[in-house]
């Protein structure tokens, strides 16, 4: 499924964490350099007024312990609305994007600003220590609405197109997924509903109107079948995949990258998504269904012991020498019913 990338591509990237794992899924980022990263922003109040901070005394105090230097700087770039303007002074060949950030709420604070609604923690320790107004309400994604959010997307899309032309911008189109796999048991699991239709729909929205707002920009389409993965480097997560996704990322966008005619382009990227299609299939094919489980990581019930061949096993001999292998077994039912019936 792979090409090789063009030498020395510079890529920056605006977007949440899939967008960045395209290439840290890779050893040496994929063969690109990817030069400037803005992530937990909204694209949608970066030309809101922002909040005026005592730059000294906002980035000496520690706040290691609540999140990374990485999510600090992004929460006082979206904080004071210098996200696009930070981005901007690197210049690269390609911009990459996409809308899952509108999946998050929407923080007011006191004096009616309003920020990007992660990092909650971060948020109220600096409120504690007076460098910013305290959180006052939480409003919902889609709380502008659609023909607002419609009006905010196109200036973040202008924005976009002063710094890059419509051949330099990838859109990458990012969707909730319902199930993940587990390497671990060879599992695939469902994730707990958490209000996703409506934060799925947001993404999609936002998808849909940077295409248009953003005419003639490369498009890379989320294949079907794609799963999340368990064992993802960022935790298990509706929008962490299986590698296979990650591979077939980067390969459009080595493929976008060789400067191809657009339709042949095009169609090439609809062959690799199939092909990741019939890879993701195939993995799920493979799998061993415990979707009627409901099982979430968050919720950690009961271990699905059955799904350890080698303990079962080997529990199954051990009590086959000591002439209780019925009891063995009628315990390792009732246990399997327990977890059903949750």
């Amino acid at each position: 499924m792979s090409l090789s990338p063009s030498t020395h591509t510079v890529i920056n990237i605006a977007g949440c964490c899939i967008s960045r794992d395209v290439f840290s899924m890779h050893e040496n980022d994929g063969g690109y350099k990817v030069a400037r990263y803005i992530s937990a922003f909204s694209p949608l109040l970066v030309f809101d007024k922002g909040l005026t901070i005592d730059e000294e005394t906002f980035w000496a105090e520690d706040t290691s312990c609540l999140c990374s230097n990485f999510l600090k700087r992004c929460f006082h770039q979206d904080t004071t609305r210098t996200s696009l303007n930070w981005l901007s002074k690197t210049c690269a060949d390609y911009i990459l994007l996409d809308s899952a950030p509108l999946r998050k709420p929407i923080y007011e604070l006191e004096n009616g600003i309003l920020c990007y609604g992660d990092n909650k923690k971060l948020l109220d320790h600096m409120a504690s220590k007076g460098l910013i107004p305290r959180h006052v309400k939480t409003h919902p994604c889609d709380f502008f609405g659609e023909e607002e959010m419609d009006l905010r997307l196109k200036k973040y899309a202008d924005a976009i197109l002063a710094s890059y032309r419509p051949d330099q911008i990838i859109l990458l189109e990012v969707k909730y997924k319902e199930t993940y796999y587990r390497h671990d048991d060879n599992g695939l699991y469902r994730f707990r509903k958490v209000n996703r239709e409506s934060l799925g729909k947001n993404i999609a929205f936002g998808f849909n109107k940077l295409c248009e707002h953003l005419k003639g920009c490369h498009v890379i389409p989320m294949p079907e079948h794609v799963i999340g993965d368990f064992e993802h480097k960022g935790g298990p997560s509706p929008l962490h995949y299986v590698v296979e996704y990650y591979d077939y990322a980067l390969a459009c966008i080595n493929l976008i990258t060789q400067g191809l005619p657009i339709e042949e382009e095009r169609s090439q990227i609809h062959v690799l998504a199939r092909q990741c299609s019939e890879l993701c299939k195939e993995k799920q094919k493979k799998s061993i269904s415990y979707l009627n489980l409901n099982y979430d990581p968050a919720q950690r019930p009961i271990r699905h012991l059955q799904t350890k061949t080698a303990y079962c096993f080997y529990r199954m001999l051990s009590h086959m020498a000591k002439g209780k292998l019925k009891d063995f077994a009628k315990i390792r039912r009732d246990r399997y019913r327990s977890m059903l019936s949750q």
